[in-house]
């Protein structure tokens, strides 16, 4: 024992004659390595942006490939069921009752919880209860992001309250509507709509199963992967370039939280792990599948928002009638009145009723610096006999006759046209104070009372306006067709300005 301790005080010795030569000058020792260079602890390594760079590769690929297949592009669309037109499903993945659709995909946080379940009570990692409840602790966290993002945010989930956020309402079921077994106001969330027989129409709309497949394999890949690659890399000496911030703010690698030295066992997978990269690869298959037949982002089959427009320089005539009201000169005024109704006139010839015509869907744009004139955009609702198409909307209310029948034809845009006029010569909207709506309440509160209103046939008091007589007559269903409309009012214009002239005469 006294030998023990000798030999330990010598080692002591020739260590501190070492420090002593050092600090008399001589060069320290030559680092055997060179130091890890450390990542980011706050940016995923490049290992994890190699990984994660997978997803946004496949919804390109899909959209691309959605947009470029023959199939696919000519196969008819739903955009209200956002699919195809299931009869012609230009693939089995295409259609909503595949068997991988229905119970995988509906499913799907069941599967991802089972999977990462599976890989916990089967890898020896985790046979220390330590590992266990901090995995634990980690798929909780992540598994309330998805109930707070998907299904419930101490009321509607936030998908859908950014869908409503962004204008989107639910159009439901037109006869349930009409018969009063279903209310528009009260469906908030998009499992309500669907219920009450609706779709939900407009405002951006994030798709859940898109939301799902990607957070619960990324999800996966980090639980699984991570533990194998990093038994893997302490058995064969790899560096580790992920970085942790320690208590002291020392940037250190992320061994130093390690409690064990792995063994060699712990390199494999096991069933656990294969199960759960199982149901990763499927989750990436039905990812591409999603991004190939149900959600596409370009051109032909969906409306175009969120897409900067070129003929927008000035925004939308909503925007612009709020911030610029007061300085709009009349010319300009009546102006876009003839423009508003001289576009739905043309849209009518064509056979298209637009079905949703509001300021918010008319672009103000510079066609000149000295001019600015308005274009009639989101045909996302519209119908089309001739196509065939049917987009299953209605204008909202202030802009529809709630006296009318639920489909669309053309008085149903002839209605909201004299609303618009209205909005034009105003700067707001019928019964409705300038300015946006601050709160859903406020919103359901004015549908409620305009359409109240309309519904008796009490319209707002247009004495005084210059294009009273259209507009009236819009509201009250004077005229048969958008050409009526354009007819009357190139007569009051011209009358207008041959008054205009003998006044001046008269004053020479």
């Amino acid at each position: 024992m006294a030998e023990a301790h000798g030999s330990l005080r010598s080692r002591q010795g020739h260590m501190a004659a070492a420090g002593s030569s050092s600090a008399d000058g001589a060069a320290p020792a030559e680092p055997s390595s060179p130091a890890t260079k450390r990542s980011s602890p706050f940016l995923p390594t490049p290992l994890e942006t190699l990984l994660l760079s997978v997803y946004p590769s496949i919804l390109i690929f899909g959209t691309l490939f959605s947009v470029l297949s023959p199939e696919t592009r000519g196969a008819p669309y739903d955009a209200a069921r956002q699919s195809h037109v299931q009869a012609h499903a230009p693939s089995y993945f295409a259609r909503k009752d595949n068997l991988f659709n229905v119970l995988f995909v509906k499913r799907g946080w069941l599967w991802i919880t089972v999977a990462f379940l599976a890989f916990v009570a089967t890898h020896p990692t985790f046979r220390r209860g330590r590992m266990a409840v901090r995995a634990g602790i980690r798929w909780a966290l992540v598994t309330g992001w998805w109930i707070l993002v998907t299904q419930w945010c101490f009321g509607p989930p936030l998908i859908d309250r950014g869908f409503r956020f962004t204008g989107g309402k639910c159009e439901v079921a037109r006869d349930a509507v009409s018969a009063g077994t279903a209310d528009q106001k009260e469906l908030f969330t998009a499992a309500a709509c669907r219920t009450a027989g609706g779709n939900w129409s407009g405002g951006h709309d994030i798709s859940g199963h898109v939301f799902l497949l990607v957070l619960g394999s990324c999800f996966l890949v980090q639980e699984v992967l991570w533990v194998v690659l990093k038994a893997g890399q302490k058995l064969v000496g790899s560096g580790d370039d992920r970085a942790v911030v320690m208590g002291d703010g020392a940037l250190k690698g992320a061994g130093v939280e390690s409690y064990h030295t792995p063994a060699a066992h712990e390199r494999h997978l096991g069933v656990g792990g294969r199960f759960a990269l199982g149901v990763v690869g499927l989750s990436l298959w039905m990812l591409l599948m999603t991004a190939v037949y149900f959600h596409t982002y370009l051109g032909w089959q969906d409306t175009t928002r969120g897409l900067l427009l070129a003929e927008a320089s000035h925004g939308s005539l909503q925007l612009y009638l709020e911030e610029n009201h007061d300085t709009i000169p009349t010319f300009v005024r009546r102006k876009w009145c003839r423009q508003v109704i001289e576009s739905v006139a043309y849209i009518h010839s064509h056979g298209v009723i637009h079905s949703d015509l509001r300021p918010d869907n008319i672009l103000v744009n510079a066609t000149t610096p000295e001019s600015l004139d308005l274009w009639l955009c989101d045909f996302g609702g519209s119908t089309c006999e001739k196509l065939g198409l049917d987009g299953k909307h209605l204008p909202d209310p202030g802009f529809f006759d709630p006296n009318s029948e639920w489909v669309s034809t053309p008085a149903t845009d002839i209605f909201s046209v004299g609303s618009i006029l209205y909005a034009i010569l105003t700067g707001h909207w019928p019964y409705r104070a300038p300015g946006p709506f601050k709160t859903a309440e406020e919103t359901e509160i004015y549908d409620q009372r305009v359409e109240d209103l309309f519904k008796q046939r009490i319209f707002p008091d247009v004495e005084g306006l210059l294009e009273s007589k259209i507009i009236l007559g819009c509201w009250t269903s004077k005229y048969t067709s958008a050409d009526n409309v354009l007819q009357a009012l190139d007569l009051e214009l011209k009358n207008t300005s041959e008054c205009r002239v003998q006044t001046t005469d008269y004053k020479k």
